[in-house]
């Protein structure tokens, strides 16, 4: 008779489990394009845009990493594994024909077994990125979207998508493209400090992705404590460059100090987005010892 019980319990677990995975699995695959929503409210966007209600994430309260966001839980059916999702604030853009566009960020982050969030220092989240078109009746249309991507900038679990940096660089990066560029920053082996350049393209059609674009900054003094000499610190700054061409190039002027010089190393790159590797290819253009 116990092992009849435990049986059946064992069946009944498995089956509240498939559902729930079920359920969940619809929670991504039911996202298309053209339908609308009221508003840009969390628990709007989650029943018309992703067609599924508001899931308890009662537990994230009161966690001050989380407390900020609108948030949800689902299960990602092809990782197998819980995740976290947080909605970022909202984004208010003009598209390259002046156009008002919104854009939303949802952060997805990997929670273990036990539903805590993975948060080792190479882990990072995923992300959904949403557009939406303002109607005359007040409506919100999505007409575009990215959904699970990864590869982004991150670290402990979390993204490390800047939106103040974001807002502030919006821009033409092509010639009919909008984005912006922003720093992601990284912490490598010893205390080395690190960062890259990204930018955001934020396309009315085509993909909307985040590409590195290249270095942004070096400081190995933590690393290099013991022999100061050793160490360099690298500082840059970045300017889109407009031309006839589709994805705009990108200069970065470096400035490098190396601890046993006292005057910096001045150089400039130019970086040409490739699009056939989908990336950007960097060409130096010219090094001043000042």
């Amino acid at each position: 008779m116990k092992k009849l019980l435990l049986l059946c319990s064992i069946m009944l677990l498995g089956t509240i489990q498939y559902s729930y995975a079920q359920n969940q699995q619809e929670f991504i695959e039911t996202v298309e394009l053209n339908r609308k929503t009221n508003s840009l409210v969390f628990k709007d966007i989650l029943k018309h845009i992703y067609a599924q209600p508001l899931m308890g994430a009662q537990k994230y309260e009161s966690d001050e990493n989380f407390k900020p966001y609108p948030k949800t839980i689902f299960y990602d059916v092809a990782a197998q594994e819980q995740q976290l999702v947080l909605m970022h604030p909202v984004v208010v853009y003009k598209n390259a024909n002046n156009e008002i566009r919104y854009f939303i960020l949802m952060e997805k982050l990997h929670l273990d077994g036990n539903g805590y969030p993975k948060m080792c220092n190479a882990c990072s989240a995923k992300a959904d990125f949403l557009i939406f078109k303002r109607q005359l009746d007040d409506s919100f249309y999505l007409i575009n979207y990215q959904l699970n991507a990864d590869d982004l900038p991150g670290g402990a679990g979390r993204l490390k998508l800047d939106l103040k940096q974001i807002k502030q660089h919006l821009q033409p990066i092509g010639k009919d493209l909008i984005g912006s560029y922003f720093i992601g920053h990284y912490t490598g082996a010893g205390g080395e400090a690190g960062s890259e350049w990204y930018n955001l393209f934020l396309p009315d059609k085509g993909k909307i992705q985040v590409v590195d674009i290249g270095l942004a900054g070096n400081d190995s003094r933590s690393f290099y404590a013991d022999r100061p000499e050793y160490s360099s610190v690298t500082t840059s700054t970045l300017k889109v460059v407009p031309n006839d061409q589709a994805y705009y190039p990108v200069e970065v002027t470096y400035q490098t100090l190396d601890g046993a010089k006292e005057k910096p190393v001045v150089e400039k790159s130019r970086f040409i987005f490739d699009v056939k590797t989908n990336a950007y290819i960097e060409q130096k253009i010219k090094s001043i010892n000042n």
